[in-house]
């Protein structure tokens, strides 16, 4: 028998979530408290820090946010990159899609500023969040 995505998040949720000092309540990491050792490993579970991993994983289980960015944003950034006429040396049009994708991402969140509890609030407005990686992810995702 094969998983759903959904449910298949929702198991890795729950095998992570108390390694992150969390609780595991009715689908939902619940998180009272950030270990500074978690916050500053630069390679979080395969993501540059704990900031971009725990903004991926919140985007991850949004279902709109994620569909939106799917559905809206990466076509819209892939369309927008096409009608640019120069492309500088060496950036391929992948890559001024990814940053696109990251740009809207980060003015998204900004413009939003969703309203959560610690320590998700704080992680969405830090500046440790690399947003390219993420960006880079999703794109590659939408292949």
């Amino acid at each position: 028998m094969s998983m759903n995505i959904e449910d298949y998040h929702k198991r890795e949720l729950e095998i992570i979530c108390p390694r992150m000092g969390g609780k595991f309540v009715d689908g939902k990491c619940i998180i009272t408290h950030v270990n500074d050792e978690l916050r500053n490993n630069y390679d979080y579970h395969g993501w540059r820090n704990y900031e971009t991993w725990a903004v991926n994983l919140y985007l991850g289980n949004d279902r709109d946010t994620f569909r939106y960015i799917h559905d809206v944003v990466i076509p819209e950034c892939e369309e927008e990159t096409l009608n640019e006429i120069e492309y500088s040396a060496g950036i391929s049009h992948k890559d001024k899609v990814v940053a696109c994708v990251a740009d809207r991402i980060k003015e998204m969140i900004d413009k939003n500023e969703p309203e959560l509890d610690a320590p998700y609030a704080e992680l969405l407005r830090t500046d440790k969040v690399n947003y390219y990686e993420i960006a880079k992810s999703l794109v590659d995702e939408n292949e």
